[in-house]
């Protein structure tokens, strides 16, 4: 079963869970007025409660939501910053251009096929660290020959070293921000805010779609966060379209 699939039911089987706990709490009290007074001051906690937790979760979906965009961001640098190495590769001597090109090439193709799908779990390629090694050492071991190759060389080395500094960008926001402890806050605030409002006073027919509707809420709010978390996961995470784009250039 793909993740996105896996993680929908588990966001699903959770909120059925939670509504059902609810119900079957507040059939359980079988609520009978107590009076304007302790009707307002339940009402009170429980708008603080809400107050409080819709505060936390709003800062951490904004903060991963920023760690999604710059990972974004990263991975489009890198791929433009790959393409004009590759472009620049053409104004060498050779033999050097044509190993900068298959070099280009081995880089493109470790990233799309093999590094990517690891960074949905927060992990690197050993094949990519070894094709950027090589990038390195052709391009360093260039001989250039004339003002206009000092040029391209000069060019090249700075497009590879922001390559360089993009792909640990990326790396370094493949990795998740959200600690446990933030995520028992999320999970038992969220819990304690559903299971609050069954002691409100109100009948079963308004309780029960009030409580699903904050229950399916809550849920996918928890569900962006740990999505937004994973910015190359399977879910709403980025691809290597990018780099597949310099890949297509370089087999034209």
């Amino acid at each position: 079963m793909p993740s996105g699939y896996f993680h929908a039911l588990v966001v699903l089987v959770m909120s059925a869970a939670m509504i059902l706990a609810g119900v079957g709490l507040s059939r359980h009290r079988r609520r009978t007025p107590r009076g304007n007074s302790h009707s307002a001051e339940l009402s009170t906690y429980v708008t603080v409660i809400g107050t409080l937790y819709a505060v936390l979760v709003a800062f951490v979906l904004l903060s991963v939501w920023e760690q999604y965009d710059t990972a974004k961001d990263a991975a489009e640098r890198e791929a433009s910053q790959i393409s004009d190495l590759l472009r620049l590769a053409g104004g060498l001597p050779e033999p050097g251009a044509t190993r900068i090109k298959e070099a280009v090439r081995e880089y493109a193709i470790a990233v799309v096929d093999e590094e990517w799908g690891r960074m949905a779990v927060g992990g690197r390629s050993a094949r990519v660290d070894k094709a950027l090694d090589a990038l390195w050492k052709l391009i360093v071991g260039t001989d250039p020959i004339g003002d206009r190759a000092v040029n391209v060389h000069s060019q090249a080395l700075e497009r590879l070293s922001s390559a360089s500094d993009s792909r640990q960008a990326r790396l370094s926001q493949a990795r998740p921000s959200v600690q446990t402890v933030i995520w028992v806050l999320l999970i038992l605030g969220g819990v304690l805010t559903l299971l609050s409002t069954s002691f409100l006073e109100t009948s079963s027919n308004i309780h029960l779609p009030v409580n699903a509707g904050l229950t399916l809420m809550i849920a996918f709010m928890l569900y962006l966060i740990f999505a937004f978390d994973h910015p190359f996961s399977h879910d709403v995470g980025t691809g290597p379209g990018a780099m597949r784009v310099v890949l297509e250039s370089i087999q034209r």
